[in-house]
């Protein structure tokens, strides 16, 4: 399937046929495979604690150990939003078995589960957003043009991190959103947004042009202070001190981190 899905999808069902259903599936003839077979591995798979079945602790240094291998399990079920990924994975590979007339029909597709629950997040009002971004440019923050791009005109984190100057309109006051950073296993991608309809031109307000001139001058600097070092990749607007790109992860820690300062001060 890898040819036909995108890196980050193809990592993420890896994960889930290597963890989730080649242990409870992976001797079952996919023609012999029925709905009740998909049903049943489901409802156990919800029942399984997935320290025990990964042996997460026993990968662990030895005196370190205290879960599962020392008869503590710590019942880490796998979360709704897991059963729906699994199943999800296997009624893709079945819809590849059906395509190649290899079986007649997805059994996957007939068994229904439970949507995960969307998280409820209380949004910031204008006064708690405006504090922040205060807060960041007292201190210099390196990243206080990208957080001003996530709070003003809501971009995802993926977005921001794959910007490039070419994206930058300064002239016309304009941000042309149309690439993003993502991480697939242990490869960083700076790849085309998901759909044309997530491609736009969006307005920039005077804060977004001032905080996006800083930026540009903040990075012309660590291009000269990090030398034959610097690595200009795809000329991205939110880089490391060495040109490279920044870590989806790392971002959102550096965003947790913010916070935290702000609020010990």
């Amino acid at each position: 399937m890898k040819p036909n899905l995108a890196p980050l999808s193809y990592v993420s069902y890896e994960g889930y046929v290597w963890l989730c259903i080649a242990p409870y599936l992976g001797a079952k003839r996919l023609d012999k495979l029925t709905v009740r077979d998909v049903r049943e591995w489901l409802t156990k798979l919800a029942t399984v604690c997935q320290c025990c079945a990964q042996e997460k602790d026993a990968k662990s240094v030895p005196n370190r150990r205290k879960c599962c291998t020392v008869g503590d399990c710590w019942e880490s079920y796998p979360s709704r939003r897991v059963i729906q990924g699994s199943r999800d994975a296997l009624r893709a590979a079945l819809t590849h078995s059906v395509a190649e007339e290899e079986i007649s029909k997805n059994v996957a597709s007939l068994v229904k589960v439970p949507k995960p629950r969307r998280r409820r997040i209380k949004p910031w009002s204008v006064a708690e957003a405006g504090q922040f971004l205060t807060d960041a440019a007292a201190r210099d923050d390196h990243l206080f043009a990208a957080w001003v791009l996530v709070l003003c005109l809501g971009l995802r984190r993926g977005e921001v991190l794959g910007l490039t100057w070419k994206s930058v309109d300064f002239e016309t006051g304009e941000l042309y959103v149309h690439h993003q950073i993502q991480r697939a296993g242990r490869q960083i991608l700076h790849r085309e947004t998901k759909t044309e309809d997530s491609d736009d031109f969006l307005p920039l307000s005077a804060l977004c042009l001032k905080a996006l001139r800083m930026r540009r001058a903040q990075q012309l600097g660590d291009r000269k202070a990090a030398g034959k070092l610097w690595q200009d990749a795809h000329g991205l607007v939110f880089t490391t001190k060495h040109g490279t790109p920044i870590e989806p992860g790392n971002l959102t820690r550096m965003f947790a981190l913010r916070l935290a300062v702000q609020a010990f001060g």
